[in-house]
């Protein structure tokens, strides 16, 4: 990239900023804060929790188990 294409880039989003940077601003705006994702701590599923969900679907998830139906 050189330095025009990167001039070119900033001033596109100068002119059309992201959707979630108007939506930060407004809420900013109305005194609302949003949570940054590393805020809350992450969640792994338990082997128990796995197995209910085995017993639940029979071990197919839809769309990911393969197969001409899913």
């Amino acid at each position: 990239m050189t330095l025009d294409d990167a001039s070119v880039f900033t001033d596109h989003f100068k002119r059309h900023p992201p959707l979630r940077v108007l939506v930060k601003g407004v809420a900013a705006a109305l005194g609302i804060k949003f949570e940054q994702p590393d805020d809350k701590p992450k969640k792994y599923l338990t082997a128990e929790e796995l197995r209910l969900i085995v017993e639940a679907t029979g071990g197919r998830v839809p769309g990911m188990s393969g197969g001409p139906h899913g």
